[in-house]
């Protein structure tokens, strides 16, 4: 079913959460982005943002020219929940198992991440009334005010309508009222479906194999409980839309904006780290710089909070990455991507042209101004052109 706004029975806001489960992000503005937004494009509107405990400082730090961000300890909320008196202890108390296990010895790959960010997101979706965010959720700036209104039932955007099976259902983004039955039994489904993947950890871990399967498995229990309620007790849906590589969605009712990033859904990650969710490390050269994926799917929302909180752009691609040139700027990509608008952005941004990459015979060592000479790219040396122009203007 549709999940309809309602302004007329209840006077209050509702509340705007956003989560982070796992330390500072690597990648800029990937963990604040959203909220910082958010409070900036309404001052009004507070903002809650849910961390680990023990990171707790460094958010207040980060946010705290931001009078209407408010931060939060994930740890703690779950442990005012266990209180017997607690109508959501049984609740609280089935996060709080899912907490010692995945973030406990020597567990805390970014999939234990995830796991405790998806666990912890229903847990509040039946405490708080409210929408619940992922980091790098982004309010888009639009003419008509922003408005965040009460909705009839436990609601998550749906990317196809009406949702056939699990993947067509998703949970970046999420409303629950207070105190709801529907939030409960998905969490409880979660939790069961979580606790036969850890037995099936166990057998792996035992038999001294690769856990890839493990991650692959969990990758889809959040979604699988969401839908298994949807088929039996009706959820509200939210309509989204999304670009023609799927690589973003929109939601136009509310103007915001979701990049997928480091999840099943973002295919183009599987070029360089297919594991993912399963490396507890990173290493540098082995992976892109997320700055590369949003030049190619012209990103511009993601791209100027990634530019904002000190990105990268000047970065050059490493030899060895699929599907990419060595040396290649995020200049390149969008040049030889013909992403029009993301060029924009970063030449406004100040991105060097001069940076040479490696392409094969036919083309040779070119920059960026020198790739854009060649005949298939004259809508790219079109903009180079006029920005340069534009430069002139103002010496």
């Amino acid at each position: 079913m549709k999940s309809h706004s309602s302004h007329s029975e209840n006077k209050t806001t509702p509340s705007i959460n956003y989560l982070w489960i796992g330390p500072p992000a690597q990648i800029a503005g990937h963990d604040i982005g959203g909220p910082i937004e958010m409070a900036e494009q309404d001052q009004s509107q507070p903002v809650v943002f849910w961390c680990l405990e023990k990171h707790k400082k460094y958010y207040d730090d980060k946010f705290k020219q931001y009078k209407n961000i408010i931060v939060k300890s994930a740890e703690e909320f779950v442990k005012a929940g266990l209180d017997h008196e607690s109508k959501s202890a049984t609740e609280a108390e089935l996060v709080k198992q899912i907490m010692d296990v995945c973030l406990g010895g020597d567990r805390g790959a970014i999939r234990d991440y995830v796991t405790v960010k998806e666990a912890f997101s229903l847990y509040l979706l039946q405490s708080v009334d409210g929408y619940i965010l992922d980091s790098n959720v982004l309010p888009v700036e639009q003419e008509v005010k922003r408005e965040f209104s009460h909705r009839d039932a436990v609601s998550f955007p749906v990317l196809q309508s009406p949702p056939k099976k699990h993947n067509h259902l998703d949970c970046w983004m999420m409303y629950g009222p207070k105190g709801n039955q529907a939030a409960s039994k998905i969490l409880k489904l979660f939790h069961t479906k979580w606790w036969e993947r850890e037995q099936y950890r166990a057998e792996l871990l035992e038999q001294r194999k690769d856990l890839k399967d493990y991650y692959s498995w969990m990758s889809s229990v959040i979604t699988e409980s969401i839908f298994a309620v949807y088929q039996n007790d009706g959820l509200g849906l939210i309509d989204t839309r999304s670009d023609k590589d799927k690589l973003f969605i929109d939601v136009p009712e509310l103007g915001l904006h979701k990049t997928y990033s480091n999840t099943h859904k973002y295919e183009m990650r599987s070029k360089y780290e297919p594991n993912l969710f399963g490396a507890k490390g990173r290493e540098s050269d082995t992976k892109l710089n997320e700055i590369f994926y949003l030049a190619a799917a012209d990103n511009v929302p993601q791209l100027k909070v990634f530019i904002k909180h000190g990105g990268d752009i000047n970065d050059q691609v490493k030899a060895g990455i699929t599907g990419f040139y060595e040396g290649e700027t995020p200049l390149h990509i969008a040049i030889r991507y013909q992403k029009l608008n993301a060029l924009k952005e970063l030449l406004t941004a100040g991105a060097k042209l001069d940076l040479k990459a490696k392409y094969p015979a036919a083309y040779g060592e070119l920059t960026a101004g020198e790739l854009a000479e060649r005949p298939e790219y004259s809508k790219c040396k079109e903009i180079l052109d006029s920005f340069a122009n534009s430069q002139k203007k103002t010496i």
